[in-house]
């Protein structure tokens, strides 16, 4: 099977492919998301497919998770609806990804705890109100993509498909974040020679570096985070729910 390779050096079009998630094989897995031959969504549960155009993911953003139909049926309340969301991304990352899953629970709680910063500042100018509440904004928050692939450019090894490997990757304001936790495990050189290369060479991306230590703390670091994540409503007329476009209707047993 011929290799079709997004390529984010691209001058004519531009992309970034990303695998994510608990995957032994991210080259299988692409090469599966693309059999379709219809054309690929920006977004699974388990790629992504970044241009320049797109606006950036969120929790709010349709493809990465589906609603059951029960699910939706049922839970009816904010806070449900954002631990469901929070159980989806947390099921996603290998139990023994110990930094990993402690950077994840302290962002996750801390876009929640967002929430009610925005409240007090709506109590405090006498914004909100209406049709929705400060919690309804904490799905605008920006969607963590864990254990990411990111697919290099053809250049770098004569054609033959090559990932680098990061802990996390956020897309949003028109840049992608990779995140890096110390305590996470030292990566072979074969694995540090992909990421070097694409820390280097891709013209949209940030590297942000988390220690040892404040990966231990268990709180987030939101003062090495872009404003346009750490205040996600920013520049958003409404919040949006967690509403993909389809259902999945359970079958019964």
């Amino acid at each position: 099977m011929a290799f079709e390779y997004p390529d984010f050096l691209s001058r004519s079009a531009p992309k970034t492919a990303i695998i994510y998630g608990q995957v032994t094989n991210p080259l299988r897995l692409w090469e599966a998301v693309n059999a379709g031959g219809d054309g690929l969504e920006p977004l699974s549960s388990q790629h992504a497919l970044i241009q320049q155009s797109h606006g950036g993911f969120r929790l709010s953003s349709p493809g990465w998770m589906d609603f059951t139909f029960n699910e939706r049926m049922t839970l009816t309340q904010t806070s449900e609806l954002f631990l469901l969301c929070r159980e989806k991304i947390m099921r996603s990352v290998s139990d023994f990804a110990l930094p990993l899953r402690r950077f994840l629970e302290a962002y996750l709680d801390f876009v929640w705890a967002q929430t009610k910063t925005l409240q007090e500042e709506h109590k405090a100018t006498g914004a909100g109100g209406g049709l929705f509440s400060a919690e309804d904004w904490g799905f605008s928050g920006w969607l963590p993509l864990p254990q990411a692939y990111i697919l290099l450019p053809p250049t770098f090894d004569g054609g033959c498909a090559q990932f680098a490997e990061v802990d996390v990757v956020f897309w949003g304001a028109q840049r992608l974040i990779a995140v890096c936790l110390e305590g996470a495990g030292t990566p072979p050189p074969s694995k540090q020679r992909k990421r070097r290369y694409l820390f280097d060479e891709h013209p949209a991306l940030d590297v942000i570096s988390i220690s040892r230590e404040q990966v231990a703390e268990g709180q987030f670091p939101a003062d090495l985070f872009p404003v346009a994540l750490t205040r996600y409503w920013r520049d958003l007329p409404n919040p949006l729910g967690p509403a993909p476009p389809r259902l999945v209707l359970q079958t019964p047993s």
